[in-house]
């Protein structure tokens, strides 16, 4: 597996600086292993209905990351508590 680029909405910025450090913490661990596999089997990850390429991935227990990837790059799209998100 090769190792992807990094590319960040401003929108999940913006839902960064809202969020706890220990949640920050864990989404850049598993943003990790995205770069690496963006459908790992490692973490917990499902495929959004109603969105062609998009997924998300559970961030401590409450909070979920919505991203979406290509051959080049990792798009990280979201980050939020789950009542917030969808």
């Amino acid at each position: 597996m090769r190792n992807r680029k990094l590319k960040i909405a401003p929108s999940f910025k913006k839902d960064l600086k809202k969020i706890d450090v220990l949640v920050r913490a864990d989404a850049k661990n598993k943003t990790n292993i995205l770069l690496m596999n963006p459908i790992s089997n490692e973490l917990n990850i499902k495929k959004l209905k109603g969105f062609q390429n998009k997924y998300r991935v559970v961030i401590i227990k409450n909070h979920r990351m919505i991203y979406t990837f290509n051959k080049e790059e990792l798009i990280l799209v979201r980050i939020k508590h789950r009542k917030d998100i969808y």
